[in-house]
């Protein structure tokens, strides 16, 4: 399933590519794209949302809202 990730808290280039390695590293994850607002991602399903929260919140952003993309 491909979800639209709303992630605050990125404000650089850095930011973007730390993010998009974290994401990329969690089993099912494939990354489309990350940019200063979010990120695009196709989930296998093998990834639970509390599961991509958690990644995120430990990264140091802030996933506000997880939708269908």
């Amino acid at each position: 399933m491909k979800l639209n990730l709303i992630i605050s808290g990125m404000s650089c280039e850095h930011c973007t590519n730390y993010v998009k390695q974290v994401l990329g590293e969690m089993d099912g994850i494939t990354v489309i794209d990350v940019n200063l607002e979010g990120a695009v991602i196709e989930n296998s399903g093998s990834a639970s949302e509390a599961e991509i929260k958690a990644v995120i919140d430990e990264a140091g952003y802030e996933l506000t809202k997880i939708q269908p993309a």
